[in-house]
């Protein structure tokens, strides 16, 4: 728990060493893209996560472990994809597939059917007050550009393509984790911790007899949430760090871990 609380301390230096040293008002040539927000919004995400996860696992809460779990090995295969090669054609894939899936939800909630008056109900939203709170995704022409920079990313066939489908292979998370050497993680990590996510674990609380209920409390292994975890910081941030080129930063980064672990072991 001590090596993923301190990588996590040392995860939450990359952003603001990124932004600084790489992206620098000195060095206007080097201009923060798309694909940059992609690498940085994931990265983020995964530290928020991990954050979550040690408020949990210090609390001895064990409920939602699971799935902060699974959803950090998401985070971890879509940079170690994005990071790979071609990134910034990656990235933006990754990108704009999020901005057309807000479109999609955003069309669902004004369109004129009997789901879509349930929704604006729900929300207490007219279509109007939609329109108007986001008016990009009420115009067309900024739709299409979304829709053109998608397919344009990776040149994509079509907007039903996975924002990672390289080849028609690719097509779902189990062969993007296969294409990337990750397919035994998968099988061990990702599906066996599935049940809590798709609510397969409710049976595992009860204890039923003949007139007798018994109720319990989930407790769990930290151990294996917190070596996957830290691994896939540890492996992120080195690679973060390389691919802006922040050499020094990751040699920092590599000699304050090696230290600290003598003394945590």
């Amino acid at each position: 728990m001590k090596l993923l609380k301190l990588l996590h301390a040392e995860a939450e230096l990359v952003t603001q060493n990124v932004l600084q040293k790489h992206f620098d008002i000195n060095k206007p040539e080097k201009q923060f893209d798309v694909h940059d927000a992609a690498i940085i919004g994931l990265f983020e995400d995964m530290i928020g996560k991990t954050n979550s996860l040690i408020l949990l696992l210090d609390n001895k809460s064990f409920n939602g472990a699971d799935s902060l779990t699974r959803m950090m090995m998401e985070n971890f295969i879509y940079l170690k994809f994005i990071l790979q090669k071609d990134t910034i054609g990656r990235g933006k894939s990754y990108f704009y597939s999020l901005k057309l899936r807000q479109v999609k939800f955003f069309n669902q909630m004004v369109e004129q059917s009997l789901m879509g008056g349930e929704l604006r109900k729900y929300l207490n939203f007219t279509i109007d007050m939609l329109n108007t709170k986001f008016p990009k995704m009420a115009d067309k022409d900024f739709t299409d550009e979304l829709k053109q920079n998608y397919l344009n990313s990776l040149n994509h066939k079509d907007l039903k393509q996975k924002w990672y489908s390289i080849s028609k292979e690719i097509n779902n998370f189990r062969a993007l984790c296969k294409y990337l050497k990750y397919e035994k993680e998968y099988i061990l990590l990702y599906q066996s911790l599935s049940s809590e996510v798709h609510a397969l674990e409710a049976a595992n609380y009860f204890k039923f007899d003949e007139n007798y209920v018994e109720v319990y409390r989930k407790e769990g292994e930290i151990e294996t949430h917190v070596a996957v975890v830290s691994r896939f910081l540890n492996d992120i941030i080195k690679e973060v760090y390389s691919y802006y080129g922040l050499k020094e930063d990751l040699k920092n980064f590599n000699t304050r871990l090696t230290i600290n672990y003598k003394f945590i072991r």
